[in-house]
């Protein structure tokens, strides 16, 4: 195979999982066209390497463009979602057909590790950025081996989490009521989740799942709990993956402020952050703040309760087994989103971020005793 898989050059990436993900460059001499045939003729053993190792960057390939981005995907077999079905908080907008934005946070905000859409009952297989431009320094992404942290979690912390069942809630909007959340992305609704403006119809749908129930509130937005597990068996190699989720979000996020961006942003900046994280942290442990209105929000719905030392070895196992990298201009990151979870540190410039989902699985599939 003509395509390289060079080491991350130690000024690239903050720290390293080995082989995670796998590179694949062109070495700036492959024009996308040969890369075309190139990852045509090795598709078998490429998709081979992204249930076993997580994830592929393309670095220095020739790809410029959203069309080539979705050639790669075409080349791969990587079957698109559409860009409409998103379950999320915010309506992303489309950049081309069946690609979308990332979620807009602010600058100096950190993105927990997540495996995408875990909260919901369907979520995509994979999911894929493309990096057409970035004048950052920072804004590195961190993506996460959840089998490397299946296997290292100590034993007994391991049956507690296997012991667990999730709730994931959510309070989507009626389209009437769905106000800005972010700049420029507007609070998703309950019509586009679920591609209707039927209440029946959504009832019918959720009536066909014992994993789901729903909640009409009497201004029209509708309540939503989806009940996951902890750990899934990755449907290609049958491994156990550990999912990263929202119940370990501000835990993930405040270890990622002070032991990654803090070196990275203006002391007032880490300050600002660090204020913000502990300040919505206290507000969503007090019962009398409906943390679901604003954000997914997961707990422990049956089984026992995790301690703080308990969360705060789950946090350190994450970030043992992750590799957090900067991009570069034309890069493409595929990432297997049952087995690897994916983040963001703070960003310091701008950039232009693509983002395709494949279509989606029902979690039933992966979350096997």
């Amino acid at each position: 195979m003509k395509l390289e898989s060079p080491p991350f050059p130690p000024a690239e990436a903050t720290q390293v999982s080995f082989g995670l993900p796998k590179v694949l460059s062109g070495g700036g001499s492959l024009s996308f066209e040969e890369l075309q045939q190139e990852v045509g003729s090795n598709r078998e053993e490429l998709r081979g390497n992204l249930a076993k190792q997580g994830a592929l960057l393309f670095r220095d390939c020739g790809i410029r463009g959203v069309a080539d981005f979705h050639s790669l995907m075409d080349a791969l077999k990587i079957p698109r979602g559409s860009a409409d079905l998103f379950f999320g908080e915010v309506m992303r907008e489309t950049t081309s057909f069946n690609t979308m934005q990332p979620t807009l946070m602010p600058p100096d905000f950190m993105i927990g590790p997540h495996n995408e859409t875990a909260f919901w009952y369907r979520q995509p297989e994979f999911i894929a950025f493309y990096c057409e431009d970035t004048k950052c320094a920072y804004g590195q992404t961190p993506i996460v081996d959840g089998v490397k942290v299946a296997r290292d979690l100590p034993e007994e912390l391991t049956h507690k989490l296997q012991s667990c069942e999730l709730l994931n809630e959510y309070v989507f909007d009626s389209m009437k009521k769905n106000k800005d959340l972010v700049k420029n992305q507007k609070r998703n609704c309950w019509q586009r989740v679920f591609q209707t403006e039927s209440r029946e119809r959504v009832e019918e749908l959720i009536n066909e799942r014992d994993d789901v129930e729903i909640t009409w509130r009497k201004n029209g937005s509708l309540h939503v709990e989806v009940t996951t597990s902890v750990f899934a068996t990755h449907p290609t190699t049958g491994e156990v993956c550990f999912r990263a989720l929202r119940y370990f979000d501000f835990n993930n996020v405040k270890y990622m402020l002070e032991n990654y961006a803090k070196s990275q942003m203006p002391y007032r900046k880490y300050l600002s952050s660090s204020s913000v994280v502990g300040m919505v942290s206290w507000l969503a442990s007090k019962k009398w703040v409906e943390h679901q209105r604003y954000a997914w929000k997961t707990s422990i719905k049956n089984g026992p309760q995790l301690t703080q030392a308990e969360e705060d070895v789950v946090t350190e196992t994450l970030f043992r087994h992750a590799t957090i990298f900067k991009w570069h201009p034309g890069d493409v990151l595929l990432i297997d989103n049952i087995r690897t979870a994916h983040g963001r540190l703070n960003v310091d410039g701008e950039r232009t971020l693509h983002l395709i989902l494949s279509v989606y699985i029902d979690h039933r599939d992966i979350y096997r005793k």
